[in-house]
């Protein structure tokens, strides 16, 4: 082959090096494209899951519970046992030493006494760790027998329904704290005959979302204007989910048999067109009958019907201001 025909085959192999890297570039591009289409299909899908997630978790707030305290058993719990002082590994060790027997080793090797005295030293190791284990039990019956003190005298005065022991019980729960669905503000007020009353401040404004998430079918995500009528109906259950919440977690606090919880939150004043704080829903809640209550597959605005309430609700208009039940 000439210099003109090895040129050629040098050319050709040139343009098809050329070729091949401009099919791999081409491979990589559609690649990175068919990646990046599935991570928007998996965002899409994410977050139309966690949009259900949220939406099934305003509308479930009532199906957990932190607090369920017997105060009579706490009032009548056993005192702690005071430590006695007891010998017993000195003993083992006396044991040892009172029933040693010298081997026949140790008697060739004139060893008896060295052994004698390795056992005299344990039975004094031994007391000394008699004397430790005892001390470590003294403190912790101290500390034990004091909370169980204190424990013994909140409950008497829980169960004498004392005001202040009562909000302080409350207050030690950090209901808002543990539940941050569950409103921004809580008040509680004891009447005569242990009439308690608790009053939830909402912020729905901040909690219903305005919008609707679906997955299309081409796997990209739609988001509309929730319907109104949706809207309200997602309202009604977070509100029922919280009063029924907060009446489990009151009757886990306190042993009162009965409450009345009254959810207040934000509605649109319509002749003046502001908002204006008022009672929405108020309940009052039968220890009892809440506990025979199926909380996973009750719908929370329907299982007001067990207890006598007060709401105005319009599917189309949503809540109305109501009043506060009172116990008479």
């Amino acid at each position: 082959m000439g210099w003109k025909g090895t040129l050629r085959s040098w050319e050709a192999s040139i343009n098809r090096m050329e070729r091949e890297r401009e099919r791999a570039e081409r491979e990589v591009i559609k690649e990175q494209k068919l990646q990046q289409k599935l991570n928007e299909l998996l965002t899409a899908q994410e977050e139309v899951n966690n949009y259900q997630d949220y939406i099934e978790e305003i509308k479930s707030i009532h199906k957990d519970t932190f607090n369920n305290i017997n105060w009579s058993q706490v009032l009548n719990k056993a005192a702690p046992i005071q430590p006695i002082k007891l010998s017993t590994n000195e003993k083992i060790a006396q044991d040892r030493y009172d029933n040693f027997r010298p081997s026949l080793f140790q008697k060739l090797f004139k060893r008896v006494d060295k052994a004698k005295v390795k056992l005299a030293i344990q039975i004094e190791t031994a007391r000394l760790l008699d004397e430790r284990n005892f001390k470590e039990a003294s403190i912790r019956f101290k500390h034990e027998y004091t909370l169980w003190e204190q424990n013994r005298l909140k409950a008497q005065r829980v169960l004498a329904f004392e005001q202040e022991i009562l909000q302080s019980i409350i207050n030690e729960s950090e209901l808002l704290e543990k539940i941050p669905l569950l409103g921004s503000n809580i008040i509680f007020e004891m009447k005569d005959n242990n009439e308690l009353h608790v009053d939830i401040f909402l912020h729905s404004e901040e909690i219903i979302p305005k919008e609707i998430k679906t997955l299309l079918k081409s796997g990209r995500i739609s988001i509309k204007d929730l319907p109104k009528s949706k809207y309200y109906d997602l309202h009604q259950d977070y509100v029922c989910s919280v009063v029924i919440r907060v009446a489990r977690e009151v009757f886990g606090l306190l042993p009162v048999d009965k409450i009345v919880v009254t959810a207040i939150d934000e509605l649109l004043d319509r002749s003046t067109g502001h908002l204006a704080t008022s009672p929405i829903l108020s309940v009052l809640f039968i220890r009892e009958t809440l506990r025979k209550l199926n909380f996973e597959t009750l719908d929370p605005s329907d299982s007001m019907k067990n207890f006598l309430h007060n709401m105005s609700f319009k599917k189309g208009v949503g809540f109305s201001v109501v009043e506060k039940i009172d116990f008479n």
